[in-house]
C-alpha cells in the first residue's frame, strides 16, 4: 500500500488538494464511510472545499467577495455552511468576508478534527496505531 500511495500522490495535483482527498476516499472505507455521516452532522470535505476557497478569497483578493466566489457559494449550494462560520461586512467600497476570533478558534478545531479523522482513516487502512505515544502526555 506504500508504493500505491506514493505512486497515487505523486501523480496527481488538484486545486484545494480535492485529488488528495479523492486517493484517501479510494483507500479508506471509513473514510467513505463517516465523511458525510458523521457524528457533527456535517459533510467535512465540503466544508474542507469551502474553507479553502475562503482561504484563497482571503490571500487574493484582501477579503473582498468576489462574483467568482459567490458563484461558487451558489454552484456548491453553500451559503447556509458560510453563513455558519463567516460574515459579509462593508469595508470600504468592498464587501469582505468577516471572522470573529472565537469562530477563527472553532476554524482550527475543524481543521484539527479534519486532519485527525484523516490520520485515522489511513492508519486503519494499513493497520498502524491509533495512538502515538509521544503525543499521550498525562498530567
Amino acid at each position: 500500500i506504500k508504493d500505491e500511495i506514493k505512486k497515487l500522490i505523486n501523480g496527481k495535483k488538484g486545486s484545494n488538494n480535492k485529488d488528495l482527498i479523492a486517493i484517501i476516499r479510494k483507500l479508506s472505507a471509513f473514510f467513505r464511510e463517516f465523511e458525510n455521516n458523521n457524528i457533527f452532522h456535517l459533510k467535512i470535505c465540503e466544508w474542507f472545499d469551502l474553507v479553502s476557497t475562503i482561504r484563497h478569497t482571503l490571500i487574493h483578493n484582501r477579503q473582498a467577495i468576489t462574483p467568482e466566489f459567490l458563484k461558487y457559494l451558489d454552484s456548491k449550494k453553500a451559503d447556509q455552511m458560510f453563513n455558519t462560520q463567516f460574515q459579509r461586512k462593508q469595508i470600504g467600497n468592498k464587501v469582505c468576508i468577516w471572522i470573529e476570533t472565537q469562530t477563527a478558534t472553532n476554524i482550527i478545531f475543524w481543521f484539527n478534527t479534519f486532519a485527525h479523522f484523516i490520520f485515522r482513516a489511513l492508519s486503519l487502512k494499513v493497520g498502524l496505531p491509533l495512538e502515538i505515544a509521544q503525543y499521550n502526555v498525562r498530567y
